[in-house]
């Protein structure tokens, strides 16, 4: 792999300390959401200036970086599905945290490395070891311990209806989510961070402006 492919790796200590901020930022911008939705935010608001923030932000550092924009034509359609991913996996989300507590719906989300490695597996990847095999049958006991389903079953049907819709979500937006980790990582590995996620996030902001305006998502 030539030099300028080689990512630049951190000491042990600084990126997990970097793991932990990012996890840190990913579970607030939901706890957010979830006070904008209680404060009568429609879900296709939150997905708008998420994105749009986004766009913004990355487009100041492209600018600073002063970072070419173009990517290579085979790269075009895995970019574009990339950005649908995560644009269903935004929604989904947002639909999850919406309807049921924003740490059962951010438990369920973050099954997402064991549904990478079950994807990558499918794909042709390594299978799982016994060890990645074990970690992943405890987070799901985990999971299941933790949404309580005897005391979920046994909730009004209304309740019982919006929690299982929040919970389906929540494993949509894991699938998504997973899933476009695996483009990133096989089909997109040479494409600048930057570019990648700029692209990525207007993909997100076009879709919703669609969505909404074909109805598919209320709450403008």
């Amino acid at each position: 792999m030539p030099n300028f492919l080689r990512p630049t790796l951190f000491p042990r200590h600084i990126a997990i300390l970097i793991l932990l901020a990012v996890g840190t930022c990913f579970a607030s911008a939901h706890i957010a959401a979830r006070i904008s939705f209680d404060n009568n935010t429609g879900l296709l608001t939150a997905v708008l200036v998420r994105s749009a923030v986004t766009v913004m932000v990355l487009t100041v550092v492209l600018i600073w970086r002063r970072q070419a924009i173009l990517i290579a034509k085979s790269s075009v359609g895995w970019q574009l599905l990339l950005g649908l991913l995560i644009a269903c996996q935004s929604v989904s989300i947002y639909s999850s945290v919406s309807r049921v507590p924003v740490g059962i719906g951010l438990l369920v989300v973050n099954t997402f490395p064991v549904w990478l490695a079950l994807i990558t597996w499918a794909l042709g990847g390594r299978r799982p070891s016994l060890r990645v095999s074990i970690i992943m049958g405890g987070v799901v006991m985990g999971l299941l311990l933790a949404l309580d389903l005897p005391a979920r079953l046994a909730e009004p049907s209304g309740d019982l209806h919006q929690w299982l819709i929040g919970i389906a979500f929540a494993l949509l937006a894991s699938i998504s989510f997973a899933f476009g980790l695996w483009i990133i990582e096989h089909k997109l590995p040479t494409v600048n961070g930057t570019v990648r996620s700029l692209y990525t996030m207007v993909t997100v902001f076009v879709c919703a402006i669609i969505a909404g305006k074909v109805g598919l998502i209320l709450g403008e």
